[in-house]
């Protein structure tokens, strides 16, 4: 799909030190959509957990979608 994307959304957070008080909680709604998405996690081995401290860390996100008629 990413020859032919209609949009990217990307983002990256590099942190030497990241608390995480309280981690984000998304929702993305596909309506007339097709979407492909990316994660890639730097020292760490998932998502972040409450009240949790991260040291040297990385997190990309990519999104590509494809609008649809349906």
């Amino acid at each position: 799909m990413s020859d032919k994307a209609d949009f990217e959304i990307g983002g990256r957070l590099r942190a030497r030190s990241l608390h995480a008080g309280r981690p984000p909680d998304t929702l993305t709604v596909e309506e007339h959509v097709r979407v492909e998405r990316e994660e890639c996690w730097h020292e760490l081995d998932g998502p972040l957990s409450s009240g949790e401290t991260y040291e040297d860390v990385e997190i990309e996100k990519l999104l590509r979608g494809v609008i649809t008629a349906e």
